[in-house]
């Protein structure tokens, strides 16, 4: 099974990554610790921009194909968490913010190309220089969004989605990221 997922949970021992499947890469074993480091930061009030980067230069350059389920509506730094994957797949009501341009803060450098590169110039001024909220059919429409599936039906669709690309890299299909 070429299937690995990283779920990042929270439980009463706090933000623990959980890595599923069998093939259990080192390099995204290390990128879900990141990620875990950047959530405790997070809570403290502790990340700097270094970090963000960091994780999301490594999030974007995984050398598997990535699906990100969002369960809710996606602001900040986490619009740009699943911009780095390579699939998402979201509610039907899910909203994005990214409110930095709002509140004066200089967006890093790699955010903004990614943007540019992912979703074109027009789509990512909506997004970061007009901070603009878009709805789940406008997030369709730009790109970010690959498809939205009832909130009942998000964990089962998101997984189902990954294990067709792991069926496709298994039989040797090139799964184009």
């Amino acid at each position: 099974d070429a299937l690995t997922m990283i779920e990042v949970a929270r439980d009463e021992g706090g933000v623990m990554p959980r890595v599923f499947g069998v093939n259990h890469h080192p390099e995204i074993v290390n990128r879900a610790r990141l990620l875990v480091t950047l959530e405790k930061q997070f809570e403290r009030g502790d990340v700097s921009g270094e970090l963000f980067s960091t994780l999301t230069d490594q999030l974007a350059a995984l050398p598997i194909p990535s699906v990100c389920a969002l369960n809710g509506n996606v602001f900040g730094g986490g619009a740009e968490i699943a911009l780095c994957c390579d699939y998402r797949i979201g509610v039907d009501d899910v909203r994005l913010l990214v409110p930095a341009a709002r509140i004066g803060i200089c967006y890093p450098l790699n955010g903004l190309q990614r943007y540019v590169d992912k979703l074109g110039l027009g789509a990512a001024k909506r997004i970061l220089v007009a901070s603009e909220e878009l709805a789940a059919e406008t997030l369709l429409a730009i790109g970010f969004l690959h498809r939205t599936v009832p909130r009942e039906r998000l964990g089962a669709e998101s997984e189902a989605f990954a294990r067709h690309l792991a069926a496709a890299q298994e039989r040797g299909l090139p799964v184009i990221i």
